[in-house]
């Protein structure tokens, strides 16, 4: 990454995150209406990303890292409205 110190690394990794979550809500409104409108999956997201490119000074390049991202917890799912009656009669 550009910035070497942690909080600047991972600024820039937020601000290149949100530009591809731009970049691709024309094809997936759901994951750009849930990294705008829910902050614990902009946070998971976030830290996710950052932690898998975040490299600090001094640390072998390449080496495992560990990502927990087992304290997100992901929103009740959306229910569609009920199946339309279609092929009944209308009266």
């Amino acid at each position: 990454m550009k910035n070497s110190d942690e909080q600047n690394a991972r600024m820039e990794s937020e601000r290149a995150l949100q530009q591809v979550i731009f970049a691709i809500m024309a094809d997936n409104m759901e994951l750009f209406k849930q990294f705008q409108d829910n902050p614990s999956f902009k946070k998971w997201l976030s830290d996710l990303v950052f932690n898998m490119t975040y490299e600090p000074q001094g640390k072998k390049q390449g080496a495992k890292k560990t990502i927990n991202y087992s304290d997100y917890q992901a929103p009740a799912s959306k229910v569609a409205e009920e199946t339309a009656p279609y092929g009944t009669d209308k009266k």
